[in-house]
């Protein structure tokens, strides 16, 4: 089961790397790519937002690309939902707002949004755009993809073929770039290897189904070898 997720990484790069319509921020000609699986209500995610943003401050030639994988339900369908318009209708503001989101207090995304939208200066059109179904394909794609290539929990990451699961402080998370820099990989280069985050005991339980309305996700234990 392990190794068939994993070779799923290599036979799905165009849809990992390259789907029409993903938030994708930095050069499309990069030669390392991160692909990261979150969830706005997910504390790990939220810890793996600053190291991101040192990420793209720090590695502008790095492409990264989100997928929005909402698992807690309705209140983070919401929020990514949002976020998936503002990649439509904003491209540019899209990373501003991902910041923004993970900052809301008591992840009351429904409350907390209308702020954001003010402060980036965005209209209710995004609000109005977000009922759009091609948003709610996207987010089941998402998951669906997610249990393809192994993926059990949020925060994950695929860095060129590699997969890394849970939170990393930036230092660990630099010196994964580093290594694929090292290594001349290019995604799909290389067969995939799977790698676990030793300063993550906690991950957070991927929902799969395709319904928006699942209840609020649990969370599960995954202990680092």
């Amino acid at each position: 089961m392990a190794k068939k997720a994993q070779d799923n990484i290599k036979h799905k790069s165009a849809e990992l790397y390259s789907k029409p319509g993903d938030p994708k921020i930095g050069p499309v000609s990069s030669k390392i790519k991160i692909v990261e699986f979150f969830d706005y209500a997910c504390g790990f995610c939220k810890e793996m937002s600053s190291v991101m943003d040192k990420v793209l401050k720090e590695y502008p030639d790095v492409q990264i690309i989100f997928k929005e994988a909402p698992m807690f339900g309705n209140n983070s369908i919401y929020a990514s939902k949002v976020a998936l318009a503002i990649n439509k209708l904003y491209p540019d503001k899209y990373h501003q707002f991902y910041s923004k989101v993970f900052t809301i207090e008591n992840r009351d995304f429904i409350a907390g949004i209308p702020n954001i939208l003010k402060q980036l200066n965005i209209g209710d059109d995004v609000i109005k755009a977000m009922s759009d179904p091609e948003f709610e394909t996207t987010i089941s794609e998402n998951r669906r993809l997610a249990y393809e290539v192994g993926i059990r929990g949020a925060p994950a990451f695929i860095i060129n073929d590699k997969l890394v699961t849970g939170a990393l402080d930036y230092d660990k998370f630099k010196m994964l770039i580093e290594e694929a820099k090292a290594a001349g990989m290019e995604t799909s280069d290389l067969a995939p290897q799977a790698s676990e985050s030793n300063a993550a005991p906690e991950v957070n339980r991927l929902r799969t189904d395709s319904k928006t309305n699942t209840d609020q996700a649990s969370s599960t234990v995954d202990k680092a070898n």
